[in-house]
This record gives structure tokens, sequence and C-alpha cells, in this order.
């Protein structure tokens, strides 16, 4: 019975797309971090990895992203409004996901912000669908651009060969130039 407990928690966890970490903050400088379980399933790395490297996690953003998460770190410690935020992480397989980071702040009954809570969650499937919708979108113009200029084409090339078949109407029968226009 415990044997299939454990296997339907671990199908559970790997379904899981979304997890809590806690940070500890004193005189304003992070303390301590923790992960919650479901970060495995995130980032393939175990809540003991980021234990035992408190700045895993701030490797793990992308190089493209890391002032943006900078930016909320500062916002988190000056008592800012925050903003769900979202970037990419370059997994333990080497593998790129979206995440949305969800912060809130929690404080000593002084007032000190002593902890902020994070959800993050993997909106990678998310965003791929989203870059669809965009490329979609973006063809969906170019068609219409496309269909827009044959149109005006059209109706270029109509007078044209209007024009065309009214002059070789009034060209004389036996003018060598009867013969280059259209009938």
């Amino acid at each position: 019975m415990l044997k299939e407990s454990e296997e339907r928690y671990r199908t559970l966890l790997s379904f899981v797309t979304d997890y809590i970490y806690t940070v500890e903050i004193k005189d304003g400088k992070t303390v301590s971090t923790s992960h919650g379980p479901g970060c495995m399933a995130v980032t393939g790395y175990s809540p003991e990895d980021f234990e035992s490297d408190p700045y895993l996690w701030y490797n793990m953003i992308s190089a493209d992203d890391k002032d943006t998460v900078r930016s909320l770190l500062k916002d988190i410690l000056q008592d800012k409004q925050l903003y769900p935020v979202e970037h990419r992480i370059v997994c333990k397989d080497g593998s790129v996901k979206w995440v949305r980071n969800t912060t809130v702040r929690r404080y000593n009954e002084k007032g000190d912000l002593i902890v902020y809570d994070g959800l993050i969650a993997d909106i990678t499937e998310q965003k791929r669908l989203e870059l669809q919708l965009q490329h979609a979108q973006k063809m969906d113009s170019i068609g219409t651009l496309t269909g827009g200029i044959a149109h005006d084409f059209n109706n270029i090339l109509t007078a044209i060969i209007g024009f065309a078949s009214i002059v070789n109407q009034r060209m004389p029968v036996n003018d060598p130039l009867r013969g280059l226009s259209t009938t």
C-alpha cells in the first residue's frame, strides 16, 4: 500500500507545473532560500540542490532576463508594488522554460521585511502557443497585404489592357504596329 501511494505521489508530482519557494531576509539581505518539491518537475533540480547552492536560482535565469529579475528583487526590498514577472530559466537538462514568478512579502510585528514567498508557474506551453498565434497573425496580415497588392496590380493591368484594346481598334488594318497590341 505504501509503495502504491509513493508511486501515485511521484506520478502526480511529475505533472505539477507550479511550486512555492521562500526567501528569508535579514537586514535587507538574503539569509536562506527553500524550494518546494515541485521545483524538481519545473527545473530538474531538487530542493536540496537549491539549499546547497544559494545562487542556483539566480544562475538559472536566462542572461537576457537577469535585469528583469534584478528589478523584481529590488522592488521586493524597496517595498514597491509587486506584479508577476515572466522570465526564462535554464533547467538542469539544459532546456529553457518560461516561468511566471509571483511574490508576496511577509513582515514581522515591527514592520520589517523578514520573508518573501514566491510561486513559480511553468508557462512554457502558454508562451509557445502565444508565439504560434503571433506567427499566424503575421501570416494573415501578409496574406491580406498580398491580396491587396494583387488586386491593385490587377486594376492597373485591366486599365492598360483596356486602353491597348481601344488603340488596337483605332489603328488601320494594315498598320505594322497593329500586330504588337492585344486584340
